[in-house]
């Protein structure tokens, strides 16, 4: 799964923040399944912080 979204997602994300919410820690839980380290879960806190932010 990629991480990266389309300008178009993100505004979709950003017009339903809870599901967005949803959606992007669905991708990071399958992430840290697979790479359980702490660079991720900072990696993962401040995409989370950016998802909110726009």
């Amino acid at each position: 799964v990629s991480p990266k979204r389309s300008e178009s997602e993100l505004r979709h994300l950003s017009d339903e923040p809870t599901q967005g919410d949803a959606d992007v820690l669905a991708v990071l839980q399958d992430n840290l399944k697979d790479h359980s380290t702490d660079d991720l879960v900072r990696d993962a806190e401040s995409l989370l912080k950016e998802v909110k932010d726009e």
